[in-house]
């Protein structure tokens, strides 16, 4: 006498089911994060060149608005990367990181991270605008009301042959209204970027 097949238990074909469903949804997965990384690699340039590393040096005044008090001196140092983020829209401008630092004749300090944008005028002129965020120690200084600043900052400066650079710059430190107490302050700067690569030769 012939016997039958068994049927499977309903619960098997449910975990069948569940597996095709899940197999699916990692073979969709896939391909999009396939179609994401050629997007990737077709928007970006194979040999985009970065532009040579800065060290920026800049003195000038700070709390320049403040009527009731004297400006104090202030003292920048900076080290904007060659690099650019977006190589994308490189034919029309480029953002770069940076770090930087400052400090004022009242014992203030400022420092931290942010972006530059390198935006090319002719030859020899570049607008070179950037926001800053970091930390605040008032010193003998402004209360600022909180110790997370953002310094944003508009700058022009002149392109030498050689890629040094002579800029000015106006900037507001504001803690962007993380604090009640949000009076931000203004400096105005003279600063001078020389490129690291002649301070430390080409390798």
């Amino acid at each position: 006498m012939l016997s039958c097949p068994r049927l499977l238990p309903p619960d098997v074909f449910f975990s069948l089911s569940r597996w095709r469903e899940r197999a699916g949804v990692r073979e969709g997965f896939n391909k999009r994060l396939r179609g994401l990384l050629a997007a990737i690699v077709l928007l970006t340039p194979f040999a985009a060149q970065a532009d040579p590393d800065l060290l920026s040096i800049g003195v000038g005044g700070t709390d320049i608005l403040n009527q009731q008090t004297r400006a104090a001196g202030d003292l920048r140092l900076e080290y904007r990367f060659g690099v650019s983020l977006l190589p994308l829209f490189e034919q029309y401008f480029k953002v770069k990181p940076l770090i930087a630092g400052e400090t004022t004749t009242r014992q203030s300090v400022f420092g931290g991270g942010g972006i530059w944008l390198d935006i090319p005028i002719g030859t020899h002129f570049a607008l070179t605008p950037q926001v800053v965020v970091g930390g605040y120690g008032q010193g003998n200084g402004k209360n600022l009301g909180s110790p997370f600043e953002i310094r944003s900052t508009f700058e022009a400066g002149y392109i030498f042959d050689n890629q040094t650079r002579l800029s000015a710059s106006f900037s507001h430190t504001s803690n962007g209204g993380v604090a009640r107490h949000n009076p931000g302050t203004e400096a105005v700067v003279i600063s001078f970027q020389i490129p690291i690569t002649s301070l430390v030769g080409r390798r």
